[in-house]
């Protein structure tokens, strides 16, 4: 080789050398080519699958199988621009959104995913009209017809993992956890639920160890004070849930100290309360999903649903039970939810 072969070779090299170091300075700094051959700063995805076994896709490419380690996905580096992510595990309904990566931003987003065929039995038969469920212990509230000829209900109250009523304790508990109309308000406390109907404030207080219940109505002294709310309304690590006589479901963000979630912000910005969901007809009953505050769950004309907070990329709403006109009731420390419909309460894994 000559002395001016060489001497172009180098040449050559060098100038490859300045013009290809920017651009890998670029790359390993998080810079890529966008479709218009612009550069720009790279962004990242987190996706969290709880179920494990999941399948994680990304732009339809597999990336991700989750186990019972790990149960997300997280990858960086993706030119800012709208990605399809796909969560699915057999037997389950498939999740899927379109996300927004944003420059020097990691977009998150948690998956949920709902049995297509869920497992549930029959648990207790009755004459039973509507039920709530305690935030605190494992107790059922239901509401029931007295008589097919009689506008005057009852309450009673179940422990469904004992399979057991609470007795009531005498003939005033008896009077008081009788009533017409319709349970406007409500306050659960550990040991205890305080209720509003047309007759007046009654406080039903449970002796889980002896299983009965003792009630009484407030007087009017003992019930200025009192903050019931609404029976159909929950509130959760800061989010509070309910609906409207419109058919509409709402989510507000209760802490004004700190930031809200993702889920609750949508793709700009907070703005609360937060419009979730709107129903063409009567929405009976609403709490969050079991160990989700992300998710609620809604008993809607002949099924129950569940809805995903998070608007972003399209709202998925995934069946849980169809049937003639349910309502439901579940504990957050449990993956179940108790369904009432034609009068039978039905136990359903989530």
């Amino acid at each position: 080789m000559s002395l001016e072969t060489r001497r172009l070779l180098f040449i050559i090299a060098g100038a490859a050398f300045l013009i290809l170091s920017p651009l890998i300075l670029l790359y390993t700094s998080g810079y890529r080519m966008s479709r218009d051959f612009k550069i720009t700063k790279t962004g990242g995805i987190y996706i969290s699958a709880p179920k494990s076994g999941s399948e994680i896709f990304l732009d339809n490419k597999l990336k991700k199988k989750t186990n019972i380690l790990q149960s997300g996905f997280f990858i960086q580096n993706l030119t800012p621009k709208t990605y399809s992510v796909l969560v699915g595990k057999e037997g389950y309904w498939p999740w899927q959104k379109n996300l927004e990566v944003k420059e020097q931003f990691v977009t998150e987003a948690a998956a949920f995913l709902v049995k297509r065929d869920p497992e549930g039995r029959i648990i207790l038969k009755g004459a039973f009209i509507d039920m709530f469920a305690s935030p605190y212990e494992k107790i059922l509230m239901f509401t029931e017809k007295t008589s097919s000829q009689s506008s005057l209900k009852k309450i009673s109250f179940y422990l469904p993992e004992k399979d057991e009523f609470l007795v009531k304790n005498s003939l005033e508990t008896q009077k008081a956890l009788s009533f017409y109309g319709s349970i406007s308000e409500m306050s659960w406390a550990r040991d205890e639920v305080i209720f509003k109907t047309e007759g007046g404030v009654v406080n039903a207080k449970f002796d889980l160890n002896n299983k009965n219940v003792d009630a009484f109505y407030l007087a009017p002294k003992d019930v200025s004070g009192l903050e019931l709310d609404d029976p159909y309304a929950k509130v959760k690590k800061q989010i509070r849930i309910w609906r409207d006589l419109r058919n509409t479901i709402w989510a507000d963000w209760l802490d004004n100290d700190n930031e809200p979630p993702y889920y609750l912000c949508g793709a700009d910005k907070c703005v609360f309360p937060k419009q979730v969901f709107v129903s063409r007809f009567p929405v009976k009953n609403i709490d969050f999903f079991p160990y989700r505050r992300d998710v609620v769950i809604a008993a809607i004309r002949n099924g129950v649903f569940a809805i995903e907070l998070d608007d972003r990329g399209g709202k998925l709403l995934q069946p849980i039970y169809k049937g003639k006109e349910p309502n439901f009731a579940v504990f957050q420390n449990e993956e179940k939810v108790y369904v009432l419909d034609e009068e039978n309460l039905l136990e359903i894994g989530l």
